[in-house]
């Protein structure tokens, strides 16, 4: 399993500490990942008539050492699953599976 970084600095979201939300994907050969992980960085802003974001680095983290937070923002009631904390809180480094630079 490899996670993808979206944000770095801890959150607390629903009363609960939150490290980074990413969005989990197992890998599995001939499928669009990527894709389907940047298109939203760009189409979601220019719908609600904004400026698009740019992507420069995706981290791709070990699943194994992160546990998932089930959570809601605040004004939504559908659960969320994209917040994840570190298990080894001193060694974050050691979750980093890879880095993508975006050029």
């Amino acid at each position: 399993m490899i996670l993808t970084d979206v944000v770095i600095d801890m959150k607390m979201v629903d009363n609960r500490p939150i490290d980074i939300f990413a969005l989990a994907f197992k890998i599995k050969e001939g499928k669009q990942y990527f894709k389907h992980f940047a298109e939203p960085f760009y189409h979601w802003p220019l719908h609600f008539g904004k400026k698009t974001i740019r992507l420069d680095i995706v981290i791709l983290y070990d699943r194994t050492k992160l546990k998932r937070i089930v959570h809601k923002y605040d004004g939504r009631d559908d659960i969320k699953k994209d917040g994840f904390v570190f298990k080894e809180k001193n060694n974050k480094v050691g979750a980093i599976r890879g880095i993508i630079q975006i050029m």
